[in-house]
């Protein structure tokens, strides 16, 4: 791992990734993706790095918004947070999930849209670094 995506890591932790998204850039919307945890002690987080093929990262996100995958995940029951962000390297489309429980991991995982975005992936994508915490709301 290098030191943009601790830099990632560090920016979720401490909420950076609640203020102007970068994904979004010229439509100045707000990080969106983000529900009330009422009643969540102990939720999955995952962290997902794609680095994208040469000039592909806008082309990429673009093809998930245009399927609808962002917006189907977080209208999935137990999903907490699902939010795109472009990282500071150039090829860099960076995800942040949160889940409620396992469960909602795996029926995620089973959906049409995930599947789709496998396609997408196929297609537009490097390489994936993933990572999965569990976390406890204080």
């Amino acid at each position: 791992m290098d030191y943009t995506f601790w830099s990632f890591l560090y920016a979720v932790f401490i909420g950076d990734c609640f203020k102007k998204n970068d994904a979004f850039d010229g439509e100045n919307q707000y990080a969106t993706g983000y529900r009330k945890w009422e009643g969540v002690r102990y939720m999955f987080v995952l962290l997902v790095r794609y680095k994208c093929k040469q000039g592909c990262r806008d082309r990429y996100f673009e093809a998930i918004r245009e399927n609808h995958i962002d917006e189907l995940s977080r209208a999935e029951e137990g999903c907490l947070r699902y939010e795109y962000s472009y990282g500071m390297a150039e090829d860099e489309l960076l995800l942040t999930e949160v889940w409620q429980d396992a469960e909602a991991i795996e029926v995620h995982k089973n959906s049409d849209h995930f599947a789709k975005l496998g396609e997408l992936k196929a297609e537009y994508v490097e390489n994936t670094e993933f990572m999965k915490f569990r976390a406890e709301q204080v």
